[in-house]
């Protein structure tokens, strides 16, 4: 992110002039009050959304150039409300690559720590889950959600605060596969949960619009009051 500012009116802005660098397989945290544009971010990353002014680069190249399509499928995203589709667990996965191979499906639902889960219902992968995912609680929602964006094989991975419904055993359970679910990727997480924050290679800060402090989990505990606040 180079400079980048957005504003969803022209006039009040939700990002003001915010830069910051992440090398590729790095993990990222972006913690902050409620409405201080940390999905706004994601979305300017996702290109849901262009910047007002300043630019965001890929490996050097400005988002600006490169085509939107393929652009995002280098890139998994689980928002926070989990959007899935009627059918089988199978339509779902598939949803997330045509393409992929069977295997690849498993692969990713074992990542997600769902497989075994899936393969105790009546049929399988093959099993529908109704509208919506009614049959589902939500913190299968929520893997089935991550396997699908993990079919893909994103060089980004993309969750916007991906737990927030679930209670905190279930999030703890969640959150403990990302080192396995991000191995050789580049992750961007909305989340205020201590272990994932201490996980993380990189924590963003953002406060009124700005990216007010950049660091590690422990470095920002040490230096910085707000954060530490936050933390408490």
């Amino acid at each position: 992110f180079r400079d980048v500012s957005f504003s969803y009116d022209g006039r009040e802005p939700v990002l003001h002039h915010v830069s910051f660098h992440v090398d590729p397989g790095r993990k990222v945290a972006v913690v902050g009050p409620s409405g201080v544009g940390k999905t706004t971010l994601l979305s300017l990353l996702l290109r849901f959304y262009k910047p007002t002014s300043g630019d965001i680069y890929f490996d050097g190249e400005a988002a600006s150039t490169l085509e939107v399509r393929s652009l995002r499928a280098r890139i998994g995203y689980v928002s926070q409300s989990t959007l899935l589709l009627s059918g089988t667990v199978m339509d779902n996965l598939r949803f997330g690559n045509p393409e992929a191979t069977e295997e690849k499906f498993v692969q990713a639902a074992e990542t997600a720590g769902i497989h075994d889960f899936i393969t105790s219902l009546p049929s399988g992968y093959a099993t529908e889950i109704g509208e919506k995912g009614i049959r589902l609680s939500e913190g299968q929602k929520q893997r089935l959600s991550i396997a699908r964006a993990l079919v893909k094989n994103p060089d980004v991975l993309v969750l916007d605060e991906p737990t927030s419904a679930l209670d905190r055993k279930t999030e703890d359970s969640v959150l403990l596969n990302l080192p396995a679910i991000t191995q050789g990727k580049t992750l961007f997480i909305v989340s205020n949960h201590p272990p994932t924050l201490a996980r993380s290679d990189l924590v963003l800060l953002l406060d009124e619009s700005r990216l007010m402090a950049v660091g590690t989990h422990h470095d920002l505990l040490e230096s910085n009051e707000e954060y530490r606040r936050r933390m408490e």
